[in-house]
């Protein structure tokens, strides 16, 4: 049977043939009380399917202030950068904040999208140092 582009069906074994085509009967009628009571879904307008994707995406339009929702305080004991990487992949993240055991100054590890790592060296009141990388694993 189809109700409104709906296949209905059903299956059933019974002691005979007119057993079984009764209990099919049951089943579809039952089917068919289901798809009658059922609520309907309406069709979204247009406006409405943008305001969903925009939600969905984060983009609801609605700017908010960003703030900090959480702090996290933990200890660092001094390492160096080869344990500091050892560590990062080990917790899987993409950043590692370490005190450099040869420095002796806070360092941030992070992972790069090339594979490789960057290594951020804060200085307190110090000048920014643009494009300073290491060459071929040597010390500075």
């Amino acid at each position: 049977m189809i109700i409104d582009g709906q296949n209905l069906h059903g299956h059933a074994a019974g002691a005979s043939y007119q057993a079984a085509l009764d209990t099919v009967v049951d089943k579809v009628e039952r089917q068919v009380v289901d798809h009658r009571e059922k609520p309907r879904l309406r069709a979204r307008p247009e406006e409405e399917k943008q305001i969903l994707r925009r939600i969905a995406d984060g983009s609801s339009g609605q700017s908010r202030e960003r703030r900090i929702v959480k702090t996290k305080r933990f200890g660092i004991e001094p390492m160096f950068e080869e344990d500091a990487i050892a560590g990062m992949e080990e917790l899987g993240h993409q950043f590692f904040v370490f005190v450099n055991a040869e420095t002796e100054r806070v360092a941030v590890l992070y992972a790069r999208d090339d594979g490789d790592y960057g290594l951020i060296e804060p200085i307190v009141a110090g000048e920014y140092t643009k494009g300073k990388s290491r060459s071929g694993g040597g010390r500075r």
